[in-house]
Order: C-alpha cells, then sequence, then structure tokens
C-alpha cells in the first residue's frame, strides 16, 4: 500500500499543478473520485491490475469514465495505463485532496520592517506574496530599527532579506575580498 502512495505521489502532484493554474479544483476532485471509485470496483480490477495490455485496460476504463473525462484527464488515465499504475488512482485522489487542503490553509509569514508599514503596503505585499507562493498569506508585521531601511521576510525556513543593513553587509564583504 505504501509503495502505490509513492507511486501515486507525482501524478497528484501533476493534476495538482493543473487545477491550480486553471483553479479547476473542485472539477479534478469530482473526476479523481469519480476514477477511483471506478478503479476500486472488482470487476475493473483485470483492467487496472495490469494484467491485460495497455491498449484493452486504457480502452475498458476510458470507456466507463468517458462522461467524467475530459481531455486533460483522458491522458492522465493514458499516460497511468501505459505505466500500467492504473490501480494507484485511489491514492491519486487521496493525495491531490490533501494537496488541496494545504493549499487552502494560510501561509504565516513574519515581516520585519524598520518603519511601519500602511494598510496599502500591506495589502500589496500580501497580494505579492500569495500570487508568488499561489497560497494565501497572513503577514504579522514587526518593527526593528536595526535594519536601517527595506524589509526582512520569513516564511518558514525561507528568508528573503531586503533590509539595507543586509545590503550594506553584502557591499561591506564585497568590498574587503
Amino acid at each position: 500500500m505504501e509503495n502505490l502512495k509513492t507511486i501515486a505521489r507525482p501524478y497528484a502532484q501533476a493534476v495538482f499543478s493543473i487545477a491550480l493554474k486553471d483553479k479547476s479544483f473542485s472539477v479534478w476532485q469530482d473526476r479523481l473520485t469519480f476514477f477511483s471509485a471506478v478503479a476500486k470496483e472488482p470487476s475493473m480490477r483485470q483492467f487496472v491490475s495490469g494484467v491485460l495490455s495497455t491498449d484493452k485496460s486504457l480502452l475498458a476504463f476510458s470507456e466507463v469514465c468517458r462522461e467524467h473525462a475530459d481531455e486533460s484527464s483522458r491522458r492522465l488515465l493514458e499516460v497511468m495505463a501505459s505505466n500500467q499504475r492504473l490501480n494507484a488512482l485511489p491514492e491519486v485522489a487521496e493525495h491531490f485532496s490533501e494537496l488541496y487542503l494545504q493549499w487552502l490553509k494560510e501561509i504565516e509569514v513574519e515581516v520585519v520592517s524598520a518603519y511601519p508599514l500602511n494598510s496599502e503596503q500591506e495589502l500589496a505585499l500580501q497580494q505579492a506574496l500569495e500570487k508568488r507562493f499561489s497560497q494565501k498569506i497572513k503577514l504579522n508585521c514587526h518593527l526593528d530599527t536595526d535594519l536601517i531601511g527595506g524589509l526582512r521576510i520569513k516564511i518558514g525556513d525561507e528568508v528573503i532579506d531586503g533590509s539595507l543593513r543586509d545590503k550594506l553587509t553584502r557591499m561591506k564583504k564585497l568590498l574587503q575580498s
């Protein structure tokens, strides 16, 4: 079972990337749920197990899923069938759901600035970070006058240091070398 989860992960991530780009999460969730149910059906076991040829498996699976598949999802089924991975569809659906739930959560971002940010600056920063990380962002703003100017942004273990103090420190190191 753990092996199927490992196999399913890249497929789910690829589908999630498409859904993120198109904002078609619910459509993909419905498709994957349906495909998962079909893959679990005992009468479909021989078609998803890899026992039959890729063409026969894909033809049977596509026929059953015809009304629930568009071009993108048919390509997914083709790739999975050609790799004899249709049996991983339930895990693909499960992992897709997990990715979607993670995406819905807000990321808390620590913003340290030399001067207080006004509401327009905070909104512009929030929108820029949401665009960059494709997630909802919650800003926690703090002051640190030692920065001299600019911002230091901490997102998880990533730090974006645009402070004047950091720029001066880097310039000093460059001049000393």
